[in-house]
């Protein structure tokens, strides 16, 4: 009898590490019509797939292998069921800030990087608009 309640002790925990290991990734699809900023790294126009597994590590990839990693909050946003991304223009440059999707439990904002923080005080917005969304396909 001890046997079979160690097998089945055994059994739970090896479900449990490996449906936290298949854990949902939530990611979107969008196209992005300017070359802009993620983190420190500088992404060339075009449709990216944009994924998180944890809300805290986000992962933007585009089809031609031009991607990055960059570090995120989470954070709530009951305004963004169908989804947006907002980007922070310094001069000529867009700084990717925020990702907003409800429906795949993406909300995630990412830190100033030093070359926002710099532009920010170097640049002027070229249209007196400091943000800009971009609102995704359904």
């Amino acid at each position: 009898m001890k046997q079979v309640i160690n097998a089945v002790i055994f059994t739970f925990a090896v479900l449990a590490v490996v449906s936290s290991a298949m854990a949902e990734e939530h990611s979107i699809k969008v196209n992005i019509p300017f070359k802009f900023i993620a983190g420190s790294t500088p992404l060339p126009a075009g449709r990216y797939t944009i994924s998180s597994q944890d809300n805290l590590t986000v992962e933007i990839q585009n089809s031609k292998q031009h991607g990055t990693m960059v570090r995120s909050i989470p954070i709530h946003d009951n305004e963004s069921e169908t989804g947006k991304i907002v980007f922070t223009v310094r001069g000529n440059r867009y700084f990717l800030t925020k990702i907003l999707c409800q429906d795949v439990d993406l909300n995630v904002e990412l830190p100033i990087s030093k070359d926002e923080k710099k532009g920010s005080h170097e640049e002027k917005p070229l249209h007196g608009n400091d943000e800009v969304g971009i609102w995704l396909d359904k």
